[in-house]
């Protein structure tokens, strides 16, 4: 099987800030607030040349390679790993997965280490999948061997014009039946499989944030089905609570950096390339913007399901507060018994101590033992009293 260039790729939601930081650690080895000896040695470990920053009309990218590897970066998050001299398929894959995994994954994920966490992993090989293999009259046979050799399977086969895709569930196949110049593959393959890349990650992200979205309704629901609290549950019911919340406001700014991205991209992606999208059975723009639109509702439910639950969470505690005022008042009727039993008592400068100082010992003795099982009383009822939850 003749196979002309290996893709890899993989995308991430960034800016045009984010593609400048990368462009200046690559080439100075610079970022911020970071240890400057790991930024250099991440960096020494990608073993750059040829770096270029460009500026286009539509998404600024950098270029850069690394011995026969070529990466392009682009503003919005795309990153395409090709491998454009293949003798042997099955190493040279590997040794793009190496890539990824060993230098260019942990490079960038140290990069972004502050703050928000990334939305994917960059060390997961399994992020940057399919791995795309690009080649001129590419036999059905051969391709199903080659899958069947590693595990995988052909699932379908679209042909557009000049080119004809056959998918796999790891991997892909690109056949270009005409022969294609270098300038081809930079205006007419690149850019459709840089948009590949993107819908299908676009498509993850949304599926991945709807799994996501259930598993934080179950712990809604486990807090809000709860038949009571106890009080010595409030401390970690609340940061529980607070947990969902801070996990649903991220999801939230993510899933609108998608949708602002997604729009962008929709913008300056020609119709030309949008119909050869289309006629090869890719996700298209439009039917990725209503996705979006049902994720952001769900998530936008989410958000009013976890505040409802954080108002009701509020006002338990504003009964706890009740219920301390009452418990403060029964410590001042102790105390004032106490104060009481307390006058009998005698001291040795007292002309009285000498008749009833043992008296007093036993006073004292028992208002001790009162006040410690009374100590041990409230504690008991304070730890284990139940708040009953009224779910509307």
């Amino acid at each position: 099987m003749n196979i002309d260039r290996i893709y890899l790729g993989t995308w991430l939601p960034r800016t045009s800030m984010h593609l400048k930081e990368v462009y200046h650690f690559f080439k100075n080895g610079s970022g911020i607030d970071l240890d400057q000896s790991k930024l250099e040695y991440f960096r020494s470990q990608l073993n750059l040349k040829n770096l270029i920053f460009n500026n286009n009309p539509d998404f600024d990218n950098l270029k850069f390679s690394s011995e026969n590897i070529e990466v392009t970066i682009t503003e919005d998050g795309i990153i395409l790993i090709i491998l454009s001299q293949v003798s042997d398929t099955n190493m040279e894959i590997k040794k793009l997965e190496s890539f990824y995994t060993d230098q260019l994954g942990p490079a960038l994920s140290y990069l972004f280490s502050r703050g928000a966490p990334l939305p994917q992993t960059l060390l997961n090989i399994k992020e940057a999948y399919p791995k795309i293999l690009v080649g001129q009259h590419l036999v059905l046979r051969e391709i199903e061997e080659y899958l069947k050799d590693h595990s995988d399977t052909l699932l379908t086969k679209i042909s557009s014009g000049e080119l004809s895709l056959f998918y796999g569930e790891e991997s892909e196949f690109v056949d270009i039946s005409n022969a294609i110049t270098q300038k081809n593959y930079d205006e007419l393959l690149d850019p459709l499989l840089m948009c590949t890349i993107f819908l299908r990650s676009f498509s993850d992200l949304l599926e991945r944030y709807l799994q996501l979205h259930r598993s934080v309704w179950t712990e809604i629901s486990s807090i809000r089905e709860s038949k009571d609290f106890r009080y010595r549950d409030f401390t970690i019911v609340r940061n529980k609570i607070l947990d969902i919340l801070k996990t649903i406001s991220f999801i939230r700014a993510r899933l609108q950096q998608m949708n602002d991205i997604l729009s962008l991209r929709s913008t300056f992606t020609s119709e030309i390339l949008k119909q050869k999208l289309s006629t090869l059975g890719l996700d298209s723009f439009f039917t990725l913007e209503k996705s979006y639109q049902y994720m952001d509702s769900l998530w936008q439910m989410t958000a009013d399901y976890g505040n409802s639950t954080m108002t009701l969470f509020v006002s338990l505690l504003e009964e706890n507060a009740q219920r301390e005022l009452r418990l403060l008042q029964q410590i001042t009727v102790a105390g004032m018994l106490v104060g009481f039993f307390g006058m009998n008592i005698a001291f040795p400068w007292e002309d009285r101590w000498s008749n009833i100082f043992p008296s007093s010992f036993i006073v004292v003795g028992i208002i001790i033992l009162a006040l410690g099982i009374f100590y041990l009383l409230i504690k008991r009822i304070i730890l284990n009293r139940r708040f009953p939850v009224i779910n509307k």
